[in-house]
């Protein structure tokens, strides 16, 4: 990783720290006003620029695996809808799945 781009990741740890810390100052004026035995607003902890690259990356690993199971699932609804109500019905009955599938 470049110079300039180990820069980048610690002035994007330094925005998203920011961003906590605004939250945990309002967090902890609410905490203070809130009656003993109340639930408080949990204060969130700072990141490290590793910390904040394997959030980014589980976020991005995560995004990822949603974008590849809605393809999966919508290239099987194609295959499904382009076989012959015979062979649909077949399926269903095969797999136990509703009708819905049919639409």
């Amino acid at each position: 990783m470049t110079q300039q781009q180990q820069w980048g990741l610690a002035y994007l740890t330094q925005i998203h720290n920011e961003s906590i810390e605004q939250t945990n100052t309002r967090a902890e004026a609410r905490n203070s006003l809130m009656h003993p035995g109340e639930a408080k607003i949990e204060i969130e902890a700072l990141l490290t620029v590793d910390a904040y690259v394997e959030m980014q990356t589980l976020e991005m690993a995560d995004e990822g695996y949603r974008l590849l199971i809605n393809h999966k699932e919508q290239t099987a609804l194609k295959l499904f809808r382009s076989k012959t109500p015979e062979e649909q019905d077949s399926l269903v009955a095969l797999l136990q799945i509703p009708d819905v599938l049919k639409g």
